[in-house]
């Protein structure tokens, strides 16, 4: 086979011509597993505070576009990503802030959309080893496992008991919802969105095993409800 006038353009004829080993009956052959498009290979580069993330993959081909989905702790389809950047071409990097990830990214063409293994990251933080981190002043948040990502919650009753939560991390839960507000000494002092009540160790035990209750603010300023929070890994 031979490209008439070995001209590249578009609509030129392909023709039978006698050998003659120009650039013009050169061909490559590319058999079907070439064509198809494959999962594209994600590494991730981890920043921290002050330096962006990057993510990056080789190309694939027949690819139009790839897709970055982010995830705080784990990938997890139930809910919306953390962040995802659509249409990214040969690489992606942003600035996120400390703590752990978990993030893939997709190649995508006219008919199919395939992505890569999902890859876990830690963003850092800039705090010193061992100093407590400021969060904020007034704020309210959920407080979860690192591993399960299971909420500890307020049994709002009597019995003033700190559990954790079985089942689906309820967002809208008054009793999955605590109050942080930070002291002149950088603790904290958490309270329950469900009651008002505060976290603290139970008669002020300084010993192991001793459970955390949920109690009236009487020693609002004494150390029994006073808590400090510490960087693990970048994440708090």
């Amino acid at each position: 086979m031979d490209l008439k006038g070995n001209s590249n353009t578009p609509g030129t004829k392909i023709q039978i011509y006698t050998k003659n080993n120009s650039t013009a009956q050169i061909w490559s052959v590319y058999t079907s597993d070439d064509v198809q498009l494959k999962r594209p290979n994600l590494t991730v580069t981890p920043g921290n505070s002050t330096q962006k993330t990057i993510f990056t993959w080789k190309s694939v081909y027949g690819c139009m576009r790839y897709d970055v989905k982010i995830w705080r702790n784990k990938v997890d389809h139930s809910v919306d990503s953390y962040h995802t950047e659509w249409g990214a071409t040969s690489g992606y990097s942003i600035q996120l802030p400390p703590g752990t990830y978990e993030a893939y990214v997709t190649a995508n063409d006219y008919y199919q959309c395939l992505g890569s293994a999902d890859v876990k990251f830690t963003v850092t933080g800039n705090t010193p080893a061992n100093q407590p981190v400021n969060l904020g002043n007034d704020f309210y948040a959920v407080i979860l496992t690192y591993d399960a990502w299971v909420p500890i919650a307020n049994d709002y009753s009597n019995t003033h008991n700190v559990f954790l939560q079985k089942g689906e991390h309820q967002q809208n839960s008054a009793h999955q919802l605590w109050r942080f507000q930070r002291q002149s000494d950088g603790s904290y002092a958490i309270s329950s969105a469900q009651d008002g009540r505060f976290l603290e160790m139970r008669e002020g035990e300084h010993v192991e095993n001793t459970p955390v209750a949920a109690m009236n603010p009487t020693f609002w300023d004494g150390a029994y409800q006073k808590w400090w929070i510490y960087e693990n890994n970048g994440g708090g």
